[in-house]
């Protein structure tokens, strides 16, 4: 092991507060598309494309004095990221394997609060989605154009979302129609869209779920990891 911070600015602050410039837990992700590009997000966005041997700063700092924590590429696609703030926005781009100094985002605030996850749905372009952590307001949105514009998806009925916060969204890789979230009540499931909200209720029980992650093996079979606050890891089969 070896450290991996040329071109990072180093970090000012180890506590949220106003000399921070990276959160506590540092979000990064790897291209789907190109294991050599890694995205990593604080005060500003930063990329690499020789495996984290060196980094590169994109663009400007994060806007409302915002940190970045949540970003994701979409598979198929990696000119389209897009990247949630500490204070509610999310910015996107769709030529984001260009030259960082002609990377270029457009900014929308669904909602003022912690973006903590974002998502892409595989099987259909330009659709994304955001969850939010703070109590209050619709805590998952889903955008059909990029990032451009959001809808909230807090259910209806007996299928309401309750009021907590949310961790991680993920979508079947095979099915648009369904979304699984991890949230301070365990893993939720919507089978319509997220027009209805369901709890998992195959034993794991109401732990805070932190991440999820669908894994397909070559063989075609879909597994849902599960990663809590407490209670370990879990794994379920997928239909």
């Amino acid at each position: 092991m070896q450290p991996a911070v040329t071109g990072l600015d180093p970090v000012r602050s180890s506590t949220l507060g106003p000399e921070a410039n990276y959160l506590f837990v540092t979000p990064f992700t790897m291209d789907p598309n190109n294991p050599n590009r890694l995205w990593l997000g604080g005060e500003y966005l930063y990329r690499t494309t020789n495996l984290a041997s060196s980094w590169s700063k994109v663009g400007a700092a994060m806007p409302d004095e915002g940190l970045v924590s949540a970003l994701a590429i979409r598979p198929g696609e990696a000119t389209h990221l897009v990247v949630g703030t500490h204070k509610g926005d999310v910015l996107w781009s769709r030529n984001a394997t260009n030259n960082v100094t002609s990377i270029t985002f457009n900014t929308t605030r669904p909602r003022n609060g912690w973006v903590t996850s974002i998502a892409h749905d595989e099987r259909a372009a330009g659709v994304v989605y955001a969850t939010y952590g703070n109590f209050g307001g619709a805590h998952v949105y889903r955008s059909a154009n990029y990032g451009e514009t959001w809808q909230p998806l807090p259910g209806s009925g007996s299928g309401t979302l309750p009021d907590i916060p949310v961790h991680s969204i993920v979508v079947d890789p095979d099915d648009s129609q369904r979304l699984y979230l991890g949230t301070d009540l365990g893993v939720m499931v919507s089978i319509d869209g997220g027009r209805t909200w369901m709890t998992e209720e195959t034993g794991f029980g109401p732990a805070v779920t932190m991440w999820l992650q669908v894994v397909k093996t070559t063989e075609g079979q879909k597994y849902l990891f599960a990663f809590t606050h407490g209670r370990g890891a879990w794994r379920v089969k997928l239909p």
